[in-house]
């Protein structure tokens, strides 16, 4: 008999409209949150001129500041929302996250320029992309959790590609947005762009009041509260998986840099691109991305994501040492943006095992674990590869780099142990059967709640 039968209730094949209707939610608002983010990240070029001091020396150090001071906010956002979720709930950050972004975006608006504020606009500046940075950590986090719980595999693996494809989206249009605001106004159109953003969000916050908690965290509140649980986990085994996530997600890091700043960066200097035609491209290449990541998402209906994912670092290491040698990368826009494409491809793998490694951790860490498994790495990586492009600026280089970046990756694949890894067939009918048994018993809550 299927677990399906056994208990129709625990997670079940087909979504019911209550479900339905909470994802939906779910993917909205990141598309939502992730339109605020990616506009400082597509309008850098024009930001960077607006709020930081020019030709003084430093550009070398600030320019790499833009992208790098909000991702070191990482680790507070992990502690602040590990915090926050993994007590008051999933639903209770997903809406908190979108509330101070629009608070962000009205805020940068009306934020005074360098010209008019000197060194205190920049830090201002500074300041508000770092807010941005912590909330879409909350709400990325939040939302990988959030369908790990409520969707069984494979499914969730398909929906957290689809997870993804919100935020490739949300990315396109602020391009769109951004590229349509410097066309009406070519030297304060950015404000038009960030007003939009704004209402976005607040529009966001709003749908997101019918949001329903999940039911895992409904009933690890029950039996906190009631059962008196003990904290018996086994931290050895939680610490060597986020370790092992945040390896899995090192190329994943670095190549982020590399596309939205880095290559950006040479098609505006060395062959005279503008703001508007550097924001059609990638608008390009995030429609592109988006077919990647359904597609790798279809795979995962089939084929197991983890051996997915370890081919396609191993094909990463290669084809990046392939290119290395190569004498014409950055010969041409063409080549840039065939690099912007090809190794993406790549990237995208480990998406679909997000679920995964979520589900490794117990409910009552599973957020603070996730994020912390992405900040730290992440930070490094970001590091590494502006380091790497400031100080050498080559290709050649970067590309080595990059291969190591995917060999690491590749290591925290193998290093990940998940929750049923080691169990025979038997044993894994029996877990399961045993948690869908837990969330069955919290599923009339949930739907109340």
């Amino acid at each position: 008999m299927s677990l399906n039968k056994l208990y129709p209730h625990a997670l079940p094949e087909k979504l019911s409209p209550d479900l339905k209707k909470s994802l939906t939610l779910v993917f909205m608002g990141n598309f939502m949150e992730y339109f605020d983010l990616m506009l400082g990240v597509h309008l850098a070029i024009v930001l960077n001129s607006v709020f930081l001091p020019q030709d003084t020396g430093y550009d070398h150090i600030l320019r790499p500041m833009t992208f790098l001071m909000p991702l070191c906010m990482r680790p507070l956002a992990a502690i602040i929302w590990g915090y926050v979720g993994d007590n008051f709930g999933r639903k209770f950050v997903l809406i908190i996250t979108m509330m101070f972004m629009s608070v962000c975006c009205i805020f940068m608006t009306f934020l005074p320029t360098y010209a008019q504020w000197g060194i205190t606009s920049t830090l201002c500046f500074f300041t508000i992309r770092s807010v941005q940075s912590i909330m879409a950590s909350g709400e990325n986090g939040s939302a990988d959790v959030y369908v790990a719980e409520v969707v069984s595999a494979p499914k969730s693996y398909f929906l957290a590609t689809i997870l993804e494809c919100t935020c490739s989206l949300g990315g396109f249009f602020a391009c769109l947005v951004g590229s349509l605001s410097l066309l009406i106004d070519p030297v304060n159109g950015w404000k038009i762009a960030f007003v939009v953003g704004a209402t976005i969000a607040v529009l966001g916050s709003y749908a997101r009041k019918d949001l329903k908690e999940t039911p895992e965290f409904l009933n690890y509140i029950y039996e906190k509260k009631y059962r008196k649980i003990k904290n018996n986990v086994n931290k050895v085994y939680i610490i060597r998986n986020i370790i092992a996530e945040g390896l899995a997600h090192t190329y994943v890091g670095m190549f982020f840099y590399v596309k939205y700043a880095y290559l950006p960066s040479i098609l505006e200097k060395q062959f005279g691109w503008s703001t508007s035609k550097i924001l059609f491209n990638s608008s390009c290449l995030l429609l592109m991305s988006v077919v990647c990541e359904i597609s790798i998402g279809m795979l995962a209906l089939k084929i197991d994501p983890r051996k997915t994912l370890k081919i396609l670092y191993s094909l990463a290491s290669i084809c990046c040492l392939f290119f290395s040698t190569q004498s014409w990368l950055l010969s041409s826009p063409a080549s840039i943006i065939f690099m912007q494409a090809f190794f993406y491809i790549f990237a995208v793998g480990v998406l679909p095992v997000i679920p995964i490694f979520v589900k490794s951790y117990p409910t009552r860490h599973r957020l603070k674990s996730h994020m912390w498994g992405l900040a730290l790495v992440k930070i490094i990586a970001f590091l590494l590869t502006a380091f790497v492009c400031e100080k050498f600026d080559n290709i050649n280089i970067l590309l080595l780099v990059m291969a190591g970046a995917a060999g690491v990756s590749l290591f925290g694949a193998y290093l990940f142990k998940a929750y049923d890894d080691g169990m025979t067939g038997e044993e894994k009918l029996k877990y399961h059967i045993q948690h869908a048994n837990i969330v069955s018993n919290t599923y009339t809550k949930w739907q109340k709640s």
